[in-house]
């Protein structure tokens, strides 16, 4: 008995087919870096494969593990320019440069081996992560025009919030404005890409080429032009161990939880080091967005939910998790047995590595 993510195929196939509906003319490149989403990378690649135009992945690792896959044959484009150009002959992933100074190696080591090499250009639009400012295009696409070894195959951005239309439209114009440049120097620009794919669902205009499906893909993407993308996965964990306790009695590190009643107690393999309970540290906050989070925390408060489930119906959490355990209230549902599974809602970013992931 051991807790387990298991993955929909069909779900996932489904997303993309909703998702190759709505944006026909462009290249789908899903996005499967953090372990694919924390679905587990070279399954999550193997499913979607035959359905895909290619890859995209956030680090060097991460491309090289697809490229060791003799089964994945589609194009596997690394969005950060943080790369070893030994690695780009050595697995042949497509880089993205934002300097001359890596174009510049990227030319001597194509010459090197009498190989020429792609690459993507990351340009800066508002992101302000990785990407060329406009200011310094000129000298670039001079570089470019020089280059032999390496060769111009696509040119992208990054928007900075999809749920800023004003922002997002103008760092599209600005965008556009630089691949013209390009273009108008003489050079073609084979893929031009900004898109993720709530940017293509609700701005069709910025799905251009290729549009590189993120959380669209996953079922998590919340985009005002409704389209019924789904979650791929769920998350069940085992009941390991129950007990009666009377009322009045206090359970878990510290007495955390004190029973009202004679309560019917479940123990579940799945504590904070599996993920139980962790989410993402909150940044700085603009007032507003601070605001708002009060609001959130203060409602979790006084109205918690308990991402333990059985049937669609909520199972408390019992005071505070342990580290790979914890305790939940089974007293309404004396059905539950030892061996009976519960499901565990959350992001499957935080679903533990040791936990196995099942695709079906």
């Amino acid at each position: 008995m051991q807790p387990r993510l298991i993955i929909s195929v069909p779900t996932l196939l489904g997303n993309l087919t909703l998702l190759r509906n709505t944006m026909p003319d462009a290249k789908l490149y899903p996005v499967v870096k953090g372990n694919g989403y924390g679905l587990d990378l070279l399954q999550l690649a193997h499913a979607i494969h035959d359905e895909i135009d290619g890859l995209c992945v956030g680090l060097e690792s991460e491309a090289i593990a697809l490229a060791k896959d003799q089964a994945i044959t589609k194009p596997i484009l690394l969005m950060s320019p943080v790369f070893d150009p030994q690695n780009v002959i050595s697995f042949g992933f497509i880089p993205s440069i934002d300097s001359m100074d890596q174009l510049s190696k990227l030319e001597e080591i194509g010459e090197s081996n009498q190989r020429v090499l792609p690459f993507h250009l990351k340009l800066e639009t508002g992101l302000h992560r990785f990407g060329l400012p406009a200011a310094q295009l000129d000298p670039m696409i001079e570089r470019i025009k020089s280059s032999n070894w390496a060769k111009l195959e696509g040119v992208f951005s990054h928007f900075q919030s999809v749920k800023n239309s004003s922002k997002t439209k103008k760092q599209l114009h600005d965008f556009l404005q630089m691949t013209d440049r390009i273009e108008a120097a003489g050079i073609e620009i084979p893929i031009r890409h900004i898109a993720n794919g709530e940017a293509a669902i609700d701005y069709p205009e910025t799905q251009l080429d290729l549009v590189r499906i993120g959380n669209a893909l996953y079922g998590k993407s919340h985009t005002k032009t409704p389209l019924s993308l789904k979650k791929p996965d769920r998350l069940e964990v085992p009941v390991v161990k129950i007990q009666k306790v009377e009322s009045g009695v206090r359970i878990g590190y510290g007495g955390s939880h004190q029973t009202k009643q004679a309560t019917r107690i479940g123990l579940i393999p799945f504590g904070f080091e599996d993920g139980m309970n962790l989410g993402r540290k909150l940044a700085p906050l603009q007032f507003k967005a601070l605001i708002r989070e009060i609001g959130r925390v203060t409602l979790r408060y006084f109205r918690p939910v308990s991402p333990v489930s059985y049937e669609k119906n909520p199972l408390n959490l019992l005071g505070r998790e342990y580290m790979q355990y914890a305790t939940i209230d089974l007293t309404q549902h004396p059905e539950i047995e030892v061996g009976t599974y519960v499901q565990i809602d959350m992001s499957s970013f935080f679903v533990g590595p040791n936990i196995k992931r099942i695709y079906e």
